[in-house]
């Protein structure tokens, strides 16, 4: 049986899709591979909003399907025009397809590096932040990750990983007969250290570059090369609890679900004290939090591991990609925040939730409860999100600004009072 591609096209970018469409269809595309988009599975909702509900989880029944077909995806990452992260949609659905241990292929039309589109967003030089200058923050005072790479250090993990197999072809011509066809990752997305910003391509030119990459993954599903991926092991360590526990203690954490902490947090100076208050009021409700700042990592030693020229640093993106994963393999469900981080919703969160829809898919057949709580300042656009939703995979509350993080964490405490008292799913 062929596999199937599902393709997922950036809303801002349908016009590459629609390009895209018409090049499989014509004599140039000479395949019978089945090909379905995205933007067929998620229609814009009707005004009303009963029919509305329906649609959302019909969608999600339609994209359950495409998941239990295996069909391999096919993502266009190219940044929402003057911001630094993708489309929200489709860093979910890569997320989702690399719990499912499905086959990911990336493309892109900016092979600007993460942290330059960053500086570029937040429009002058980062500041040092004053308690350690050696990190460089942007204009909401969050921290910007300078490790090299193409995206948010979530979406580019698996991409230096390979598996599932990830790819990011980096096409300078617009000849399909020129495209390398290696399996060195590594080579493909690698970007030299003047490519300062890339020149802007025709839609013609994109379109060809797209069809490259649905070519190179249709060589890969072809050469069986597309299939596992690696879960590693961590140390983890909880801030809110003593070092020296007894065997009860012990034993009664691990009777508590384990839920992960995911959202910009890590990125704020203040991130030890959020999560600190988020464990402490979890542990009250009978969960126990890990957050990304548990992982003990050799941070010293990864540093020393970055190009001396261009700063490059996969084997640090890779190590800590490996370890959030491995927290959410283990972890029992997931508390997401999705509030507005430089003029989108983080793309690494959106990731993680789209990983941990996967492996609640992977799960329902056991019967077992895998909470997944988001919240945020306002409603995402985010209609995979929405459709999971509607289907009661998880829950989202919208809880407004705050002044500051006790007020933040007394919201997220009511949220999880309600959440006690009513079904899963809702979007409030």
């Amino acid at each position: 049986m062929t596999r199937a591609i599902l393709v997922a096209c950036p809303n801002h970018n349908q016009h590459l899709e629609h390009a895209l469409r018409a090049e499989i269809q014509s004599q140039r595309s000479d395949c019978t591979q089945p090909t379905l988009f995205l933007s067929d599975l998620l229609r814009i909702d009707p005004e009303n909003s009963e029919c509305s509900e329906r649609i959302a989880t019909s969608r999600w029944q339609h994209l359950r399907e495409v998941v239990a077909q295996g069909a391999a995806l096919l993502a266009d990452l190219t940044p929402i025009d003057g911001l630094p992260e993708p489309d929200p949609d489709i860093a979910i659905m890569v997320g989702l397809w690399t719990a499912m241990r499905l086959p990911v292929q990336l493309c892109t039309e900016s092979q600007t590096p993460y942290y330059e589109r960053v500086v570029a967003w937040n429009g002058s030089q980062p500041n040092k932040r004053a308690s350690d200058p050696a990190i460089c923050e942007d204009k909401q005072g969050m921290r910007i990750e300078d490790m090299g790479g193409l995206y948010n250090l979530m979406l580019d993990g698996p991409t230096s990983l390979g598996m599932p197999k990830i790819m990011i072809p980096n096409i300078q011509s617009t000849d399909i007969d020129e495209i390398p066809h290696s399996d060195n990752n590594s080579e493909q997305r690698s970007t030299s250290a003047g490519n300062k910003a890339q020149k802007s391509k025709s839609s013609s030119e994109h379109s060809s570059a797209l069809f490259a990459a649905y070519q190179q993954l249709k060589v890969g599903l072809n050469s069986d090369v597309a299939e596992g991926t690696q879960v590693v092991s961590y140390q983890y360590h909880s801030t809110t609890v003593m070092q020296e526990k007894t065997d009860a203690s012990r034993e009664s954490e691990l009777q508590r679900p384990l839920l992960y902490l995911a959202g910009p947090y890590v990125f704020d100076q203040r991130a030890e004290k959020i999560y600190d208050k988020l464990k402490t009021m979890l542990h009250i409700h009978g969960y126990e939090g890990i957050a990304p700042t548990d992982l003990q990592l050799p941070f010293v030693e990864l540093q020393q591991q970055a190009d001396p020229v261009t700063g490059d640093n996969p084997v640090m993106r890779e190590t800590i990609y490996r370890a959030d994963q491995a927290c959410m393999d283990r972890s029992q469900g997931s508390l997401f925040s999705l509030d507005m981080f430089r003029g989108e919703r983080d793309s690494g969160t959106l990731f993680e939730l789209g990983y941990e829809l996967g492996l609640k898919l992977l799960e329902q057949d056991k019967q077992t409860l895998r909470p997944l709580l988001a919240y945020a300042e306002c409603t995402p656009s985010t209609r995979v999100m929405r459709a999971a939703v509607a289907a009661g995979l998880m829950t989202f509350d919208v809880i407004g600004e705050s002044k500051d993080i006790d007020e933040h964490v007394s919201k997220i405490d009511r949220l999880l009072q309600r959440e006690s008292k009513v079904p899963a799913g809702g979007m409030r």
